[in-house]
């Protein structure tokens, strides 16, 4: 082999190994549990989280995930018209549309899954321009690594 070849060969093949991003898991005084990547946040609130990324806060569609206990409800009301297996769970969803501005149309998916005693409610907004699809990658980790309350 080349020996002035064998670093560029070496360059190629880690560039196509991804490692996997480092997660923390946090944990809410309600039993509810995420685990994020290091690239995202969590505000506590009262219900649950509220997860963003701290360096997308000022771009035109910011990242912002919700998720909320609901104690004594199994589901939530409304139609829930499609359901996704995610990290062992199976959740009922729904993507709502309205027509946006400038950014695109404003797309928010709800999603919940029911556990002893209640529900969690998962929720990101994002917009997308046409003929772009709103991306809820970050929602489906976070609904990957939920754990809700044992109650």
């Amino acid at each position: 082999m080349n020996v002035r070849l064998a670093p560029a060969l070496l360059a190629v093949m880690l560039s196509a190994c991804t490692m996997p991003e480092s997660t923390t898991r946090i944990v809410h005084p309600n039993g509810l549990s995420v685990a994020l990547p290091a690239s995202l946040s969590a505000e506590q609130r009262p219900e649950g989280f509220r997860i963003d990324a701290p360096g997308a806060r000022n771009s035109r569609a910011p990242l912002e995930i919700s998720v909320s206990v609901h104690p004594g409800a199994e589901r939530p009301d409304g139609a829930w018209p499609s359901t996704r297996d995610v990290g062992g769970r199976r959740f009922s969803y729904r993507v709502d549309q309205e027509e946006g501005g400038s950014g695109g149309d404003f797309f928010v998916l709800s999603a919940w899954t029911s556990f002893p005693g209640g529900h969690v409610l998962v929720r990101q907004e994002t917009q997308a321009e046409p003929p772009a699809k709103p991306d809820f990658a970050q929602a489906w980790k976070v609904m990957e690594s939920l754990v809700p309350p044992s109650r």
